[in-house]
């Protein structure tokens, strides 16, 4: 049976839950700043960009926190599901009381297998979604709220279009079709990509109403390659603004070779691009875990908590953009915007009514948890991790 929560319920949820990373434990003992030894488990090659980016951001909060570099053990390559399992017993047996990974979404499961046969270890699961369900007390999600930086950083890509159209400065067309052309290349259809497009498209209208976004799937992780073809078919299709779920090179590269040969075409990253400001997750964890606190099964932060931000915003950015970015930053801090308002999108022309986010009987039908209250539906108030799959008006999809 579908159960939706309480009015009351929900705001006991938001205060606990997802909206902070630590709490106070009468039970939880600070455990010594001597004898705190972390594990970071990490799924690409150590020279990836994600793991460079984990890797600094870990770095950094220990830096922050007066921690030592010895006090890390580091793996990296663990992608498959034995190797993960393998290099999480690693980090155990070489005395980590702390283990950070990131893995796949569907290959969760040697996390908490780990963290069932290592109940006086803490496992965090950067991106995970199945603490929740696992009843593993040690077992943790975490998740910066992307969402909300790349609806932000929509708001560049919206007042942009608005001004190459006003400057008739746009290839072919007129002002009031050019607007609409705005592209996004996105690695996967699931919902860590849908909420962040999502967003990134709403926050482009918010200033620009009448433009439409094209999405183009690689169906790869950090392809320079993929992204490189994703990005050129989409200018291909008219397109001349693009945003993407990383300031990924491929797209970068794409609109420059574009610009090298006289076409006005800007990507996220020459505007600003949405980011996790990984020193702050982690320092935060970490020094909750050292001092005694509780971590939570999952912990979402955004820019209230520091964790998301933007890359430095390029000339190119059209004027007012640093004003319109900093008023919507401002109501993401003190709630008063919610990008997700049921009266900024439609579903098929209609008003999204209804959406239960949890499945709890494994039948890959979300039976719980209605994320759709109060004017709008509620990203990462039930688990950390992303869960927005609606598929809104006004965004075409196309694959690779």
């Amino acid at each position: 049976m579908k159960k939706i929560l309480t009015g009351m319920l929900l705001a006991a949820l938001l205060l606990s839950g997802c909206s902070g990373c630590a709490k106070k434990s009468a039970e939880a003992a600070a455990v010594p700043p001597t004898r705190v030894q972390i594990g970071v488990v990490l799924i690409d090659a150590e020279d990836a960009a994600a793991s460079e980016a984990q890797r600094e951001g870990v770095e950094q909060a220990l830096e922050s926190l007066g921690m030592q570099d010895t006090q890390v053990v580091w793996r990296f390559e663990a992608g498959e599901e034995q190797e993960l399992l393998e290099a999480l017993q690693d980090c155990v047996d070489a005395g980590c009381n702390l283990i950070f990974t990131n893995p796949h979404t569907g290959r969760q499961r040697p996390v908490e297998q780990a963290a069932q046969s290592n109940p006086e270890t803490e496992f965090v699961a950067v991106g995970g979604d199945t603490a929740k369900t696992s009843g593993l007390a040690n077992l943790h999600n975490v998740s910066p709220r992307l969402f909300e930086a790349q609806y932000v950083a929509g708001i560049a890509a919206g007042l942009k279009l608005q001004e190459l159209a006003g400057n008739g400065e746009l290839d072919g067309g007129d002002a009031e079709e050019d607007v609409s052309r705005l592209g996004y290349v996105a690695a996967f259809p699931n919902a860590e990509a849908i909420s962040a497009y999502t967003a990134y498209f709403l926050g482009a209208r918010s200033v620009c109403e009448e433009l439409t976004m094209t999405v183009r799937y690689l169906n790869a992780w950090q392809s320079d390659t993929a992204e490189y073809e994703a990005a050129n078919a989409l200018l291909d299709a008219g397109c001349v603004v693009l945003g993407s779920d990383a300031a990924a090179s491929g797209v970068a590269l794409a609109c420059s070779e574009r610009r090298e040969d006289g076409a006005n075409v800007f990507c996220a990253a020459d505007l600003n691009a949405a980011q996790a400001k990984w020193p702050s997750v982690y320092a935060e964890l970490i020094d909750a875990f050292r001092t005694g606190k509780t971590l939570p099964t999952d912990c979402s932060a955004g820019f209230d908590r520091d964790a998301v931000g933007l890359t430095q915003t390029g000339d190119a950015a059209a004027v007012g953009t640093a004003d319109a970015q900093k008023t919507a930053i401002d109501g993401l801090k003190d709630g008063s915007l919610q990008i997700f308002a049921t009266d900024a999108f439609t579903v098929d022309g209609k008003t999204a009514a209804s959406a239960f986010v949890t499945d709890t009987d494994g039948d890959l039908i979300a039976d719980q948890d209605e994320a759709i209250y109060d004017g709008a539906f509620h990203e990462c108030v039930f688990r950390s991790a992303p869960y927005f799959t609606l598929h809104i008006d006004g965004i075409t999809e196309a694959f690779n």
